[in-house]
């Protein structure tokens, strides 16, 4: 799933400029996303988006003892969700996928979402147990270890869209370079989808 060229877009300026503006379709991808169906916090099954759904898909990951990196990555979730149009927004899901399998039990997931005051289903933190999220995460590439030494588990901050022809169609990370662009993206997907354009 690696994406060549989005990294270079996202790197900074000279002289402190503003990142260029979202470069849009020239890193557009057309990549098949893993299958999967796993349980969601509320103890519902969720499954990989289907094609011609006509909406758009966000993915990324969290766990619910992050006190770091994952906090950045619910608040940004929740900042973009409130800031889209009804009609944006209504063709919009957002799945999180546990990053800690063992430890995210559905209870502690719930209290992540009530937590941050996602809404429910739109938003939904999901867990599969370790023999199936291990491959799931390493096909989407999120990169998680846990540290030895602290016993926290080090990972990718990933931002995944797939579109609704269930193609992944962008993928970014924590990164404030990254926050605009992950904006214009939603919006033109889920344009896409409200108005049924290929």
């Amino acid at each position: 799933l690696a994406i060549g060229g989005l990294y270079a877009y996202g790197r900074p300026s000279e002289g402190g400029q503003p990142p260029p503006a979202f470069p849009g379709e020239r890193i557009r991808t057309q990549l098949l996303p893993p299958a999967f169906t796993l349980d969601d916090h509320q103890g519902r099954p969720v499954s990989s988006p289907k094609a011609g759904g006509g909406r758009v898909t966000l993915v990324t990951g969290v766990y619910a003892l992050c006190s770091t990196t994952c906090p950045e990555i619910l608040l940004q979730i929740k900042d973009l969700i409130a800031g889209l149009s009804p009609d944006r927004r209504a063709r919009l899901d957002v799945l999180a996928l546990s990053l800690n399998p063992d430890y995210d039990t559905t209870e502690l997931m719930a209290r992540i979402a009530e937590g941050y005051s996602l809404p429910y289903p739109q938003f939904r933190y999901a867990n599969g147990g370790t023999r199936v999220m291990i491959p799931l995460l390493r096909d989407f590439q999120f990169a998680a270890r846990r540290n030895p030494a602290t016993g926290l588990v080090d990972h990718a901050n990933l931002f995944i869209l797939i579109d609704a022809n269930g193609r992944i169609a962008y993928r970014f990370n924590l990164d404030q370079r990254h926050r605009p662009w992950l904006i214009a993206a939603v919006e033109s997907l889920t344009d896409e989808a409200i108005e049924g354009r290929p």
